[in-house]
């Protein structure tokens, strides 16, 4: 769990240029204390699910703070990984499309995913 919060931690010093800095670092010692207050002891699947909510409402949180550039460069970046997409459900594909849109704004601000599970 130290991991976790030690690799979160390292980037609030260093924000991207693609949020504006207070933001970032507000953003992400929110999620630091949250890491913080999972309870140690609990079990993986526990532990993973508390990270996965406390990850998704960090990215929430910068996806709001993206500057205009930003956001369109997102946008841009999710579009294409939609393609073939088209005939599944409207709920299963703004499932997806929420999902590549964690993933990829991770990649745009170089985020590690919050996990303790390797890989």
């Amino acid at each position: 769990m130290r991991s976790v919060r030690e690799s979160l931690a390292s980037r609030a010093g260093d924000p991207p240029p693609q949020v504006e800095a207070g933001k970032f670092a507000t953003a992400l010692d929110r999620a630091v204390a949250k890491v913080d207050s999972v309870v140690s002891g609990a079990s993986i699947d526990a532990v993973e699910e508390e990270l996965f909510a406390i990850e998704e409402a960090l990215l929430r949180s910068l996806r709001k703070a993206l500057t205009e550039e930003a956001a369109r460069e997102l946008a841009e970046r999710v579009e294409p990984l939609l393609a073939g997409t088209e005939n599944l459900p409207p709920s299963a594909r703004d499932r997806l499309r929420r999902a590549l849109q964690r993933r990829e704004l991770r990649a745009l601000l170089e985020l590690p995913a919050l996990s303790v599970l390797e890989g």
